[in-house]
């Protein structure tokens, strides 16, 4: 079906949280995190793990950074005792040994952002101080309702009107899906289309990008939306 997408992950090691939420040094808010997860009952231990880590991956990167650097500056280094007639032997060695060593710091930044990226991705979206502390439904409140609720005798619920109507199959749907599938019939399979082209119509009418999506998902990419 089509969908109005916000954000969409771009990469296989795509984070539903920025790593930027974690880093105090630069206007990251690390607490806020474990606030969060404080709320929703969850091991706040993850925001530590996910900090050391890209600490890790961080100090690595740099240090990829600097053994370019060092090899950049012995190629300069040999071509100008090349001018002078000098032998370069033994700088050509050292900077064949530092070029080496790039490769295997970079294996490592690869690993380290794996175990960063499974590990922020086990923490929840960040969650808003309206919600209420609790650890089941049981406290949740009403926000708000529309209109008054019907209380005349003999009223019938959503279920039953659609079998009245033969709009639901929900015995072979829940052969198919199980216990609560059903297969929407006749009328009511219009009627729900007609409900989503309402809604493409009226979001696209304010600028939204419709975006019909693959129906599968890589395992990775489907934890960052439960």
């Amino acid at each position: 079906e089509l969908l109005f997408v916000v954000k969409m992950a771009q990469a296989e090691d795509s984070t539903h949280l920025d790593i930027k939420l974690f880093r105090a040094d630069q206007g990251g808010d690390p607490d806020l995190v474990r606030k969060s997860q404080t709320r929703r009952f969850k091991d706040v231990g993850l925001v530590d793990a996910v900090i050391e880590l890209d600490k890790t991956w961080r100090a690595a990167d740099f240090r990829t950074r600097e053994l370019r650097i060092e090899v950049n500056n012995i190629t300069k280094k040999v071509k100008e005792l090349r001018k002078e007639g000098a032998d370069t032997t033994e700088l050509q060695a050292k900077s064949k040994e530092v070029a080496a060593t790039i490769p295997k710091v970079e294996a490592e930044m690869v690993q380290i952002r794996q175990k960063l990226v499974k590990t922020i991705n086990m923490i929840g979206n960040l969650v808003d101080d309206s919600v209420v502390i609790s650890n089941n439904e049981d406290e949740n409140g009403i926000v708000r309702t529309w209109g008054e609720p019907r209380k005349e005798a003999g009223l019938r619920n959503h279920h039953d009107l659609m079998l009245m109507l033969g709009g639901i199959d929900t015995e072979r749907g829940s052969q198919v899906a199980g216990g609560r599938g059903y297969f929407l019939r006749g009328e009511l399979v219009l009627l729900n289309y007609a409900l989503i082209n309402y809604g493409l119509d009226f979001l696209f009418k304010k600028q939204y990008t419709p975006v019909q999506t693959p129906f599968l998902m890589k395992k990775d990419v489907m934890a960052q939306c439960a």
